[in-house]
């Protein structure tokens, strides 16, 4: 499994955590784009020549299947190739940016920290291949049991430690779950 890697900057008060796939994820998803990108051209060069032949070159089915298969391999492409997805806590306004920018649309919610209840380290299990490792997620939990992922690690200390750094952010408590084996969210 390739888990995004965590970047965490502070700056005017902010603290800015950043999701990166890594170089891996974002080589695996270039060979999907590319092919959702040509399966794309076909059905515009055939468009194209059907307009300068003035008849149909292409069958119905047949820019069915091409528009299908532009999907099927460009948006796939396109999330792990250009998706980023960030955290950012202002200290002095008290509140939490959760942002996922897909390039052409960008997902943002802002909570207040009194919308938040908690600051809540944890362990899960990532199943990789044939093991199991254990991932470490840091989330702020709402008042109404929605959790936002502030970020995600491979080792119990580091999630404990930004989760501390938060809570102390935002005058929230934190909870640590590290050490139970496994968590139900």
């Amino acid at each position: 499994m390739i888990r995004p890697r965590y970047v965490a900057d502070e700056m005017d008060g902010r603290l800015l955590i950043r999701f990166r796939g890594g170089l891996a994820l974002r080589l695996f998803g270039l060979p999907w784009l590319i092919a959702g990108g040509w399966f794309l051209m076909q059905l515009l060069l055939g468009i194209v020549d059907s307009v300068r032949h003035h008849e149909m070159l292409l069958t119905l089915p047949g820019i069915a299947l091409l528009i299908a298969m532009a999907l099927v391999f460009g948006v796939p492409g396109w999330l792990m190739l250009l998706t980023r997805k960030w955290t950012s806590i202002d200290v002095r306004k008290r509140e939490v940016l959760d942002v996922k920018d897909f390039v052409i649309w960008r997902r943002t919610r802002r909570l207040h920290a009194l919308q938040l209840e908690r600051v809540v380290a944890s362990r899960e299990t990532a199943a990789e291949s044939r093991r199991t490792s254990p991932v470490f997620p840091v989330e702020l939990h709402e008042a109404g049991g929605v959790a936002v992922l502030a970020a995600e690690f491979e080792r119990a200390a580091d999630a404990v430690t930004l989760g501390t750094r938060i809570a102390s952010l935002l005058a929230l408590p934190f909870v640590d779950e590290t050490g139970k084996p496994e968590s139900s969210d």
